[in-house]
């Protein structure tokens, strides 16, 4: 309970930094006299992908738990992901995993700590992913150095994680026969359950077929966060005269910066990252106009938020209607 706290305070914390670092030049009325440039029809369009997005979503998790609950349907996987996505929105510290492994765990029989070892796979994958498209950023940007000395630290606590659970899937066997030596009785099976559970959960990849579809729905889930990202973000760009491709830059280190642990809808950290990335974009617009930028971080964060709110908690409520539709039925 008092470790919990603790995170969910550290997470407000951190998140009142980055957003006194983004926003302590400017001024707070002017920032609301440039909020309103959103195309409503770019927000139909956003909130459509977005709801393909969690289909895609939940077949992946499908796909990737398959040898650890062959029993996942689509819907109970539909219904952890929205969650997901809903509660990391309104509690701090990205607590939305935390709900969807108890959900699973409970709807699915499935141990708690399977649950969250396929979890963090599945984050260091996603991470994976963006920091290749930042390799490929710092190899065409004229700004690369100061790129890689803000995010250096990143690469290398992936690398050193990605370590420790290869040495612990290979070495387990050791590991397991090492920790019988020096405890015995009820509290080794209790650890031997545990480890069991959590190697299953991180050896969830299993066959050639299943990778390659895992592969093909993750890129197709990113091809659609890319694509959120670009009509979110379209008036914003020409209002401070970035590049059509700043978009990429927006994807990138915001969801850097959501591996950091902060208030609910990484506010604070996604306004940093926001702003990092203008900053590397045009320099000057910061130095001219630092109320315009405030005003469009705010925005497009504004906008990511409330629609992932909103699209999350409809299906939550419509698959709920389904439910009690059938047992009236």
């Amino acid at each position: 309970m008092i470790s919990e706290l603790v995170l969910k305070l550290t997470g407000y914390l951190i998140s009142i930094i980055f957003l006194y670092l983004a926003f302590k030049d400017t001024n707070i009325n002017l920032i609301f006299q440039n909020l309103d440039y959103i195309n409503f029809y770019h927000i139909f369009i956003i909130v459509l992908l977005t709801v393909i997005f969690y289909l895609i979503r939940s077949l992946y998790q499908q796909n990737n738990l398959k040898y650890v609950n062959p029993k996942l349907s689509f819907s109970i996987s539909l219904r952890a992901i929205v969650l997901t996505y809903f509660y990391n929105n309104i509690l701090p510290a990205r607590f939305g995993e935390i709900v969807r492994a108890f959900y699973l765990s409970k709807k699915e029989d499935v141990s708690k700590a399977s649950i969250l070892s396929y979890i963090l796979i599945e984050k260091i994958i996603d991470v994976v992913f963006i920091l290749s498209i930042l390799f490929i950023i710092i190899m065409i940007e004229t700004n690369s150095i100061e790129i890689i000395d803000r995010v250096k630290i990143l690469p290398l606590l992936l690398f050193f994680l990605t370590l420790l659970i290869s040495i612990f899937l290979y070495f387990n066997h050791q590991i397991a026969n090492i920790f019988k030596s020096i405890v015995h009785g009820k509290y080794y099976s209790i650890f031997s359950r545990i480890n069991s559970d959590i190697h299953q959960g991180l050896n969830c990849f299993r066959s050639v077929n299943q990778i390659i579809k895992a592969i093909i729905l993750l890129l197709s889930g990113w091809v659609l966060v890319i694509s959120i990202y670009y009509f979110i973000s379209i008036p914003y760009i020409e209002l401070m005269e970035l590049p059509s491709y700043a978009f990429i830059y927006f994807l990138v280190f915001t969801s850097l910066a959501l591996t950091i642990p902060s208030a609910p809808a990484g506010i604070g950290v996604v306004h940093f990252g926001l702003f990092f990335s203008i900053s590397i974009l045009n320099p000057d617009v910061i130095n001219t106009n630092i109320d315009l930028v405030a005003a469009c971080v705010i925005a497009i964060h504004f906008y990511i938020f409330i629609i992932d709110i909103i699209t999350s908690g409809s299906i939550i409520i419509l698959q709920k209607f389904n439910r009690n539709l059938i047992k009236i039925l």
